[in-house]
């Protein structure tokens, strides 16, 4: 399932119906093509025939941003690039040896997520020569008239990038400004998060001015700086609530659910989402972990 967001971008709804709302991939026409974030590599087939139906041929030149090297995000990235001749992984340095070879990540995402990995599914590794190097602040062409900045935006994973479509305004923020579902937000935090870095990277995006936020959990907002400020309060609630119950993370969700009415809301509306639900359970134990970091070095 996809819709028209402008005359070039289009929004994929990856895993439509089975979990419907859920991962979100953005599809930017130009001379080149630019897939972000292609979700899962069990969903990988509704991509594939969104693509078909939006007018994207096997032999496009096409370029797939990858966000971070986490499985719901970059999955079926390990499908398209046998599929379409000329496809490109756009990708984070420290994420490339993961996509060369995915045992440890996989291993990694089990580890973290149990059953709900195998929702995803194991991706297939992606040889080298599909792969181009990102840099910080580098410009990507999509025509002439378009340009896409990559933004290195550390906090959720090391290695997380965001995009931004400089005439459009848009920013494509992946998990660098958490889960945004039925006009409810809610943090993704899972280990390693580091609280810091996330904060710095709200503050970078936010200097770039972008009108839209584009999340891949899920969907576009047309007030930028509201959302991502309200995401900083919400790292910032989260954390001083992590400070008085950061052992203890059956203590800590009861008070998240008592005053942050947000991410209560979230809850509600998604809790048989296996999904999204398991989602914030993992960001109360990143931010625990985080906690047991800053104590452990001071």
């Amino acid at each position: 399932m996809h819709r028209k967001l402008f005359h070039n971008i289009y929004e994929v709804d990856v895993a439509y119906p089975e979990l419907k709302n859920t991962f979100a991939s953005y599809v930017i026409l130009g001379d080149r093509i630019v897939i972000i974030d292609p979700g899962p590599v069990n969903f990988h087939e509704n991509l594939v025939n969104a693509l078909e139906s939006i007018g994207v041929s096997q032999r496009d030149h096409i370029y797939i941003a990858l966000t971070h090297i986490h499985p719901d995000h970059y999955g079926a990235a390990s499908k398209l690039v046998k599929e379409f001749c000329n496809a490109k992984i756009l990708a984070h340095p420290r994420g490339i040896k993961h996509l060369m070879n995915v045992d440890y990540l996989w291993d990694s995402a089990k580890k973290v997520l149990g059953a709900i990995a195998n929702i995803f599914g194991k991706p297939d590794p992606i040889t080298e020569d599909r792969i181009i190097e990102l840099r910080d602040s580098m410009l990507i062409e999509i025509s002439d008239n378009s340009l896409m900045r990559v933004i290195f935006t550390p906090g959720h994973a090391t290695h997380h990038v965001s995009y931004f479509l400089e005439n459009e305004r848009i920013m494509f923020l992946g998990d660098s400004g958490g889960l945004y579902i039925n006009d409810s937000l809610a943090p993704t935090t899972p280990f390693p998060f580091n609280y810091d870095k996330a904060i710095r990277s709200i503050m970078k995006m936010l200097g770039f001015q972008p009108e839209y936020v584009a999340y891949t959990h899920f969907g576009m907002h047309n007030d930028a700086t509201k959302k991502l400020l309200e995401y900083m309060g919400q790292l910032y609630l989260w954390f001083n609530i992590c400070k008085q119950n950061c052992t203890d993370s059956k203590e800590f969700l009861k008070e998240i659910l008592r005053v942050d009415h947000e991410t209560n809301e979230f809850l509600n509306k998604n809790k048989d989402n296996p999904v999204l639900s398991g989602a914030v359970m993992h960001s109360i134990y990143g931010f625990i972990k985080y906690l047991e970091y800053i104590q452990e070095k001071t």
